[in-house]
């Protein structure tokens, strides 16, 4: 068995030393294929692409809400179909913390045995690591640019450098701002539009940086599409809420 290993080892090593880069370049395609798979599978076609990442879960008519707001704010069509359209991606996730404290509740709440408290949370942490996987996909290489995100995403991408700066998008950080790079949605006027304003108080919103896989989609294309959301970014940002605009 220590001969197999030694050679086996050995092997991996040489092939290792030839064929390093040609590997890598596989590797690196074969992860650009997977989150296109994912992408055409459940890709909906659309002119602003959003993403909520957090801890609500959103109803369907809230939904409907939130792309709604996102289209109104002007006219502009990416697509050039003569219509403005808006996809939201949302991907309810928890950190452990909020995970066992959900679980906690919920045993209080309906009397369950110990052993319940513990299925449930190993359940909730098993769906909150696949969502979180296609969370860091989306972040990656998806089409999702804007995003509302709690303070526990937004740290996930903001350590690693993954949103522009709020200087960077309006020349400026406004008083008001989270951080440098976010504002919580709660304290503009276009986070009181109906569907946004039932999003928890603390989400968090920010734009993404053009995608590292952009070299994968097309350069050029990738760029004008962010530069289309920044526009819708900074509109939203700066959007005020009036009686006529409410109603619409």
């Amino acid at each position: 068995m220590k001969f197999k290993e030694t050679k086996f080892y050995k092997w991996l090593d040489n092939f290792w030393y030839h064929y390093k880069w040609i590997t890598l370049i596989i590797s690196l395609f074969a992860v650009f294929i997977i989150i296109s798979t994912v992408q055409m599978v459940t890709r909906e076609e659309g002119d602003i692409y959003v993403m909520y990442a957090g801890p609500e879960v959103i109803s369907v008519q809230n939904m409907t809400y939130i792309e709604r707001a996102f289209e109104l704010l002007d006219d502009s069509d990416y697509s050039g179909d003569g219509e403005v359209n808006t996809v939201l991606r949302d991907l309810t996730i928890m950190s452990a913390e909020e995970i066992e404290a959900q679980a906690r509740a919920e045993m209080e709440k309906n009397g369950v045995a110990n052993e319940g408290y513990i299925l449930n949370e190993q359940m909730a942490r098993s769906q909150m690591s696949q969502n979180l996987q296609v969370f860091n996909q989306e972040i990656l290489g998806g089409d999702s640019v804007i995003c509302l995100l709690s303070p526990y995403t937004y740290s996930i991408v903001y350590e690693a450098g993954g949103f522009m700066s709020l200087e960077e998008v309006l020349g400026y950080k406004p008083e008001y701002a989270y951080d440098d790079c976010s504002i919580r949605l709660s304290d503009i006027d276009f986070g009181k539009l109906e569907g946004l304003a039932t999003l928890p108080e603390d989400t968090l919103f920010c734009i993404r940086r053009v995608s590292s896989m952009s070299f994968l989609k097309g350069q050029e294309k990738t760029s004008e599409a962010h530069e289309y959301h920044v526009d819708k970014f900074k509109l939203a940002l700066n959007y005020v809420k009036t009686e006529e605009n409410a109603e619409n």
